[in-house]
């Protein structure tokens, strides 16, 4: 489907093509397989407030049917014995609320030991005393044992990453100290028992584990790069890509030890390049939607029939209810295309791919204009007939041959010098594809619209970026919706036209008028998209780039605590400012107008700000009420950016 738009009574046209899907059902996994996600606590009596219950329900409604809850611990150093909860450790009252809540709504519960030392990757975790470090663990292990036995817990996550304390290529005794560790927890607690080693990469764990045998599921952190070696853009390589994966690495990995896999974390940022390195928490660039959706897509379309994977969890979803939608670039899919993936492959709940074009989801538009429907009777789209392998080939090679007909002639069109694109020929192109197959095997369907449409708009799609006229370094920046009020509408009205023309006699008209575009660089992955400023000069209708800076750069975003949050004890302030690296900005924090806390550098989820703060001793408002100001300068000491919220604290 494809249409054009007049902007503001200019006689340019952008185009936009909606994702075409087809008719093929759903499959969701089988039901015995877990359906995961992962959940971090944020502070310590998070997994028992409201705001987790919430987000609980969004996240069931994915079609969850597993989740595992967080429970990190911290030493003071990677060659440290001494190990403690943290800020963000849930307290046994809150997981015990959360593990509770889950259960009630019928989903099974794993607890997940996380190890962190505070200074780099839990990989590198290599205590100087072992024997005291694993006794701590173990009795952390077995206290976590002790709950999930008399809380029904499914599965306990011993441990994850741990390359250094786990591995026996890094130290053969590790294999006997699991051992025993495991065994302690057998003695407290029923269910079952797995680990995650690391994938590879720095460190392929997963092949240096010996106590495999010892536990239930061989546990994988699966955070392979698929990108690095394939287009992260495209289904097909990226299941070519887990097929390598599956046959040289998983399978007889899982054969070795005649045990079942459980991929106990994998996850894919809304950030391009997401398949490259999807460990890289910290990876810059703009959000894509699209690639994460793709990710998800193929990592689902390959293992949905795998014989000897036992579940997926994903990480992570968060447990603030707020924390979705497209400007987020964490790797929640809440509110994201990759939601409705997630839906379909595991539960079914979000419904069958379309089967008539009439529910295909358009994108979109800027400026909000109804469209037009491409003119095919939505009952010929599955007919019930099915036509022989022959005249399917013969369709597929004639709607090719159209498709490359009408491209020729388009692009020629785009690359003209003048600015109008005129794109009718991919319209009739389009549009004749979908009538020669409306009455194909829907299987047919897809692979015939997919050829279709992938050539034509990638191909287009190029050209028209290309030879657009604009300055590379103003398309940068977040896909914030452009909102335009009634004066900059598109309008293809005579009354508009007539105003327009009258407006343009007024002496104090300027000769050039700024237009805000969107550029869909995929118009089949419609959140991939680059934000612009148009200045159009009036008189020969020449488009170049606008010099303003993106609308999201600068704006203070905070991330804990938010506005109206009830809080105690020690609490993480968090907050970033969109478009600034964390060395060209030094954030503070103050409460009630007082002192300026300057706050530190945080690379954890995503570069922010950070400062632990201890609220015992707040006890000067009767109320409990304070005022949080988070305050950005750069690094002149001007302001960027500030910010406040109220919060109210308990002791």
């Amino acid at each position: 489907m494809t249409w054009h738009k007049n902007i503001v009574g200019v006689s340019t046209s952008l185009f936009l093509l909606s994702t075409f899907t087809v008719g093929l059902p759903a499959q969701a996994f089988t039901p015995n397989w877990q359906q995961g996600a992962s959940i971090q606590s944020r502070y310590q009596g998070d997994f028992g407030s409201a705001d987790f219950r919430a987000s609980m329900d969004r996240l069931i409604e994915s079609g969850v049917n597993h989740v595992s809850l967080v429970a990190p611990h911290f030493q003071n150093g990677p060659n440290a014995s001494d190990i403690y909860a943290g800020v963000n450790t849930p307290d046994d009252d809150a997981l015990i609320s959360g593990i509770r809540y889950l259960k009630s709504q019928g989903v099974e519960v794993s607890i997940k030991l996380f190890m962190e030392s505070g200074q780099g990757w839990r990989a590198e975790i290599r205590p100087n005393d072992k024997a005291t470090w694993f006794a701590n663990y173990t009795n952390i292990a077995t206290k976590y044992g002790q709950i999930a036995q008399a809380e029904g817990v499914a599965m306990i996550v011993l441990g994850t990453e741990m390359v250094g304390v786990a591995s026996a290529a890094q130290d053969p005794a590790n294999t006997q100290y699991w051992r025993d560790l495991i065994a302690s927890v057998r003695g407290v607690y029923s269910g079952a028992l797995t680990y995650g080693g690391n994938w590879g990469g720095a460190y392929n764990e997963k092949e240096e584990i010996e106590f495999w045998d010892d536990l239930d599921y061989i546990g994988v952190s699966a955070y392979y790069e698929p990108g690095r070696y394939v287009d992260g853009n495209n289904v097909e390589a990226l299941k070519g890509y887990w097929a390598g994966i599956d046959q040289n690495e998983l399978a007889p990995l899982s054969a070795r030890f005649n045990k079942p896999i459980i991929f106990t974390e994998v996850g894919y940022r809304n950030i391009s390049g997401t398949t490259v390195d999807p460990w890289n928490f910290s990876r810059s660039g703009e959000p894509n939607e699209g690639e994460q959706r793709v990710a998800y897509q193929a990592l689902f379309e390959y293992f949905n029939n795998s014989d000897y994977l036992a579940g997926i969890h994903l990480w992570d979803w968060s447990s603030d209810p707020n924390a979705c939608g497209s400007n987020n670039f964490d790797y929640t899919y809440c509110g994201k295309l990759a939601e409705d993936v997630v839906k379909r492959y595991y539960s079914g709940t979000g419904g069958t791919i379309p089967t008539t074009l009439e529910e295909i989801p358009v994108v979109e538009e800027v400026v909000e204009e109804t469209t037009e429907e491409l003119p095919v009777d939505d009952s010929e789209v599955v007919a019930g007939e099915t036509e022989t392998e022959e005249e399917i080939v013969e369709e597929v090679q004639e709607t090719e041959e159209v498709v490359e007909e009408a491209l020729e002639e388009t692009t020629e069109e785009v690359v003209s010098e003048e600015t109008v694109i005129e794109i009718d020929e991919v319209d009739a192109a389009i549009e004749g594809a979908v009538e020669e197959v409306v009455e194909a095997d829907p299987e047919e369907v897809q692979e015939i619209i997919d050829n279709a449409s992938q050539e034509v708009t990638e191909e287009v799609t190029s050209e028209v970026v290309e030879e657009l006229p604009l300055d590379d370094s103003n398309m940068t920046g977040a896909p914030t919706p452009i909102a335009q009020d009634d004066s900059t509408e598109s309008n293809d009205s005579d009354e508009n036209e007539d105003s327009s023309d009258t407006n343009a006699n007024t002496a104090d008209e300027p000769e050039s008028e700024v237009i805000p575009v969107t550029i869909f660089k995929d118009p089949l992955v419609t959140n991939e998209v680059v934000e612009v400023e148009v200045e159009m000069d009036k008189e020969d209708g020449t488009l170049v780039a606008n010099d303003s800076e993106s609308k999201n750069a600068g704006m203070l975003d905070i991330w804990w605590v938010t506005d109206s949050e009830t809080v105690d004890g020690e609490q993480p302030f968090k907050a970033m400012v969109e478009g600034y690296e964390l060395d060209e900005y030094t954030m503070y924090w103050q409460v009630d107008g007082d002192q300026l806390n300057e706050m530190g550098d945080s690379l954890e989820d995503y570069p922010h700000k950070e400062s632990m703060v201890d609220l015992t001793n707040w006890n000067w408002d009767e109320q409990g009420e304070y005022e949080i100001t988070f305050i950005a300068k750069n690094n002149d000491g001007e302001i960027i950016s500030q910010k406040s919220v109220t919060i109210f604290v308990v002791n």
